[in-house]
C-alpha cells in the first residue's frame, strides 16, 4: 500500500524519474486507496509516476484509485517503451463503485511519450479504466504523444461488461499525432462505453482508431450507451482512420473534422448514427443500421462512396433491376451528402 503521499515532492505513491529509471516493475500494489482496496486514501500526485525519461518500466496488477492528479502518469521526452496492463483504475477492489482519480486515470504525453502500451491481448492485460467521472479514462496528449498503443482495455465498465461506471470521456487524443486505439484483431478490442463521450479526438492527426466496441458490452450487441457521442473528431483534426469499430449510443459518431477516412464501422440503434459537419471526408463502406435519423451531411466535399462501393443503409428503399449488387437510386443524405451505390 502506498497512499496518503502529501504535496512534499514528489507526492505520488510511486515514482519513477529520470532516464535511469529503466527496467523496473510495479506489481501488485494499492495505489491510493486503503489495504482493504475500498476506502480513499489518495496521493496528492499520481499513483504511478513515469516522466523525464523513464524507460522499459511495468506497471501491472495493480488497483490505483483516488489519486489527486493521475492514475499513471507517463510524461516528457523520451518516457518510452513503458507497459501498463491488468490494472484496476479508478474503482475500487471489487469493481463495483467509484474512487476516481481526480485528474485522468491513464495519460500519457505532454512534452513527449511514445511507444508506451497500455493494455494487451490476453485477458490478465486488460486494464479496467473507470470511475473517473470528472476526467478521462485515457488520455494521449501533445505532438510528441506519438506510436502509442491503447488495446485491450474495458473503459467506462465494471468488469463484467454489463454496468457503467463512468469516465467523463474513454479515451482522449488531444494534440497527438500516430496512436493506435485498437487494431485489427478482437484481442486488440477495447470495449469503451457508459461514459459521456467514448473516443474524443481533438486536434489530433494521422490515428488509427480500429476494432473497438464503443457504446456497447463485450457481446457487440447489448447497448450501454456513451450519453454524447461515441466517436467525436472535432474541428482541426485530419486524416485519421476510423474503421471496422461497433459504435452505438445516444449518437454514435459526430464528425466535425476534414479528410478523415470513416470505413467499415457498424453504426447502430442511435440518434442519429452519424452527423457531418467537416469536408472532405471519405465515407464509405459502412452499415448505419435503425438508426433514428441514420446520417446527416451539412459538410461540403465529402465522399459517401469511392469506387462503386457505398455504404448499407437499414431503410434503403431505392432498386437494383440488373441484379448486379449496386443500387440504381441514390440514397440522399440531408442536406449535402449523396451516397450512389
Amino acid at each position: 500500500v502506498s497512499s496518503g503521499n502529501g504535496w512534499n515532492w514528489p507526492g505520488h505513491g510511486v515514482s519513477l524519474l529520470g532516464n535511469k529509471s529503466k527496467n523496473n516493475s510495479v506489481l501488485r500494489n494499492f495505489l491510493g486507496t486503503d489495504k482493504t482496496g475500498n476506502v480513499d486514501l489518495g496521493n496528492q500526485g499520481h499513483g504511478v509516476a513515469m516522466e523525464l525519461g523513464a524507460m522499459n518500466n511495468l506497471v501491472k496488477g495493480n488497483l490505483i484509485s483516488g489519486n489527486g492528479r493521475f492514475g499513471v502518469c507517463i510524461s516528457d521526452w523520451k518516457s518510452s517503451y513503458n507497459t501498463v496492463v491488468g490494472n484496476i483504475v479508478g474503482l475500487d477492489a471489487s469493481c463495483t463503485k467509484s474512487i476516481r482519480n481526480d485528474d485522468m486515470g491513464i495519460f500519457v504525453g505532454f512534452m513527449g511519450a511514445s511507444f508506451n502500451r497500455i493494455g494487451g491481448t490476453s485477458q490478465e492485460d486488460k486494464n479496467i479504466v473507470s470511475g473517473n467521472s470528472t476526467n478521462m479514462g485515457i488520455g494521449l496528449w501533445g505532438p510528441s504523444a506519438i506510436f502509442n498503443f491503447v488495446l485491450g482495455n474495458i473503459i467506462g465498465l465494471d468488469s463484467s461488461c454489463s454496468k457503467s461506471i463512468s469516465n467523463q470521456t474513454g479515451i482522449l487524443l488531444g494534440g497527438c499525432e500516430r496512436n493506435f486505439i485498437g487494431g485489427l484483431s478482437a484481442e486488440e478490442r477495447n470495449i469503451i462505453s457508459g461514459n459521456d463521450f467514448g473516443i474524443d479526438l481533438d486536434s489530433s492527426n494521422y490515428n488509427f482508431i480500429a476494432g473497438n466496441y464503443v457504446g456497447v458490452s463485450m457481446d457487440g450487441t447489448s447497448t450501454i450507451p456513451n450519453k454524447n457521442a461515441g466517436i467525436q473528431i472535432r474541428t482541426k483534426t485530419f486524416n485519421n482512420a476510423i474503421c471496422n469499430n461497433i459504435i452505438s449510443g445516444d449518437s454514435a459518431f459526430l464528425l466535425k473534422g476534414d479528410k478523415n477516412f470513416v470505413r467499415g464501422n457498424i453504426l447502430k440503434q442511435s440518434a442519429p448514427g452519424m452527423k457531418v459537419e467537416g469536408n472532405n471526408n471519405l465515407i464509405h463502406c459502412n452499415k448505419y443500421l435503425f438508426n433514428q435519423g441514420q446520417a446527416t451531411d451539412s459538410g461540403n466535399g465529402n465522399f459517401w462512396d469511392k469506387d462503386g462501393a457505398g455504404n448499407y443503409w437499414s431503410d434503403y428503399l431505392g432498386s437494383d433491376p440488373d441484379e448486379d449488387g449496386i443500387s440504381n437510386t441514390n440514397y440522399s443524405i440531408s442536406p449535402n451528402g449523396v451516397d450512389h451505390f
